[in-house]
């Protein structure tokens, strides 16, 4: 291999450039690994509703309570893909044959009493997306 000037055989001025850039990425991953998730903990109602909503349990799990089954809840799984935007996915396996359901939320508005949801249409046909607003419980 041919020597770059002002560089030694060893590629000390690689290894250092390369510890900087991993460095500088496991900042970034850390802090900006689920940094919306500490301002959403706990359980939201959805305006309107008696007991739809989620918990947000920890930085991994998610509840959903539908309207109609307030005692029992779907447990989710989370991934937050930004610090407003993130993922959520059944943990249950509902069929050998179905995918997990799959939702897309962004976070618009949060005041720490009321947050506003956009929840992305991922299902068939074309359905506009929804505007979500819950209350913090």
């Amino acid at each position: 291999m041919k020597a770059i000037a002002g560089v030694s055989k060893n590629y000390t001025f690689y290894y250092m450039k390369y510890l900087f850039f991993i460095s500088i990425m496991l900042v970034g991953v850390v802090h900006g690994q689920n940094l919306q998730y500490t301002t959403l903990k706990g359980r939201y109602i959805m305006k309107d509703s008696q007991c739809a909503g989620f918990d947000f349990i920890d930085s991994k799990t998610v509840l959903w309570y539908n309207e109609l089954t307030c005692q029992y809840a779907d447990t989710l799984r989370i991934k937050w893909i930004d610090k407003d935007t993130f993922i959520t996915r059944e943990k249950r396996r509902r069929n050998k044959t179905s995918p997990p359901r799959v939702e897309v939320y962004r976070i618009i508005k949060n005041d720490g009493k009321q947050v506003v949801i956009k929840s992305f249409w991922t299902g068939w046909n074309d359905f506009p997306d929804d505007l979500l607003t819950f209350i913090k419980e």
